[in-house]
């Protein structure tokens, strides 16, 4: 063998061993990002089911029927101890905190949409009525941008997605 066909054979097992160690990098860092997901997911779940959240969810069905009221929306705004409006702000902060993880990829939308769509869908659909007036009123020009972006897309993710997966589920050969 000459010095060449030496120096060839040098730099492809280099190349080789390169390319192999960066393969393994990114398997590790699918691994991590998986594992970060997934204590993400379990954060929310365990979120979730505190009874704080939970009787928050159910009051937005009362809260639904008492923003009608102009008495109450304009106490709901202007009243700085009210406290319906720190229930619905503590409501809507627990949902803009993982809405913001899912817009910036760091949380699969899937992951919570199997789960809680129609919960996401169904707190919105109460709460809405309330957040124009709240950033009309300077109160927070941008509250529940990421909330509704996130329930926006929980909605699709129920028109569209979730008549896909159904579909899938009865072709799948494991469900009989």
């Amino acid at each position: 063998m000459d010095a060449r066909t030496i120096e060839t054979a040098a730099s492809l097992a280099t190349t080789l061993i390169i390319a192999i160690t960066a393969f393994a990098a990114l398997r590790q860092i699918r691994h991590n990002r998986m594992a970060n997901e997934l204590q993400i997911h379990l954060n929310f779940v365990n979120d979730e089911k505190t009874k704080e959240i939970r009787d928050a969810v159910h009051w937005t069905h009362e809260f639904a029927r008492r923003i009608k009221d102009p008495a109450f929306a304009r106490h709901l705004v202007h009243d700085d101890t009210c406290e319906e409006r720190d229930r619905l702000f503590d409501l809507i902060r627990f949902f803009e905190r993982y809405a913001s993880l899912v817009i910036v990829s760091g949380l699969s939308e899937r992951l919570i949409f199997y789960e809680y769509a129609g919960m996401i869908r169904m707190v919105w659909d109460n709460v809405y009525e309330a957040i124009p007036m709240f950033r009309a009123s300077r109160l927070n020009p941008h509250i529940a941008c990421a909330f509704e972006h996130l329930a926006m897309r929980a909605k699709r993710f129920e028109s569209e997605e979730w008549p896909r997966e159904f579909a899938r589920l009865e072709r799948d050969p494991r469900i009989s």
